[in-house]
């Protein structure tokens, strides 16, 4: 078994297992988690297809079982199913047998995140990723006053954000240090946390938000 196969498997093997689980049941909630993985995924599956061609990253062949769609690794097609669907069944956990509360979020710092994405994406025009990464994200912050503000407010929605990311770093430092992903030297400022490229946490960030932005609104 290849190794990018092999950790897809990793990610989703325990809560596939307890999806079951009696009081808990996971696959009731199969409407908007099947949204979820289909909006957002579609929207990341594009970009990933672009940039791929243009170079940014590209796939270790000695990691991945060679069987492609659109150019993409079959691997690389399963990441945007095991990873919203465990990263939502834990959300979905949080959210039935935690006590979710209110933080006051101030709107002015999206607007000012915002800012701070744009004039980084000018600032690093010449690098592709790094360009695209920040956009998306802006763009984001842009929207969470209009659309997302009770989202941010929640403070399990942080909880969630700030455990994502530590499993993130877990298995994106597998993925890097091997490495089964590769980055075109000029995509990427080359500013790592160990061997994850900055550019990483923004765009787990962005997608794990936008998964528990569609999955909130349509389980209500």
């Amino acid at each position: 078994m290849r190794t990018y196969l092999a950790i897809n498997l990793a990610i989703i093997a325990g809560p596939l297992l307890l999806t079951f689980l009696p009081g808990f049941r996971f696959y009731r909630r199969w409407r908007p988690l099947l949204i979820s993985i289909l909006t957002v995924g579609l929207l990341f599956i594009i970009w990933d297809v672009l940039v791929t061609g243009l170079g940014h990253w590209a796939f270790n062949p000695r990691y991945v079982t060679g069987a492609k769609l659109l150019g993409l690794p079959i691997e690389e097609w399963l990441f945007f199913v095991t990873v919203p669907y465990s990263c939502l069944f834990l959300y979905e956990q949080m959210l039935t047998y935690l006590r979710d509360g209110e933080i006051a979020v101030n709107r002015r710092l999206f607007y000012w995140a915002a800012l701070a994405c744009l004039t980084g994406a000018l600032l690093a025009s010449d690098k592709g990723y790094t360009v695209l990464v920040l956009l998306a994200t802006g763009a984001w912050c842009l929207s969470v006053p209009v659309y997302h503000q009770p989202l941010v407010s929640s403070r399990l929605y942080w909880a969630w954000i700030g455990i994502g990311m530590v499993l993130f770093f877990i298995f994106n430092a597998v993925l890097t240090a091997l490495p089964v992903v590769t980055y075109g030297p000029n995509a990427i400022l080359n500013l790592r946390v160990g061997t994850i490229p900055l550019e990483d946490f923004l765009y787990n960030f962005t997608l794990l938000t936008l998964y528990a932005a569609v999955y909130r609104r349509v389980r209500k």
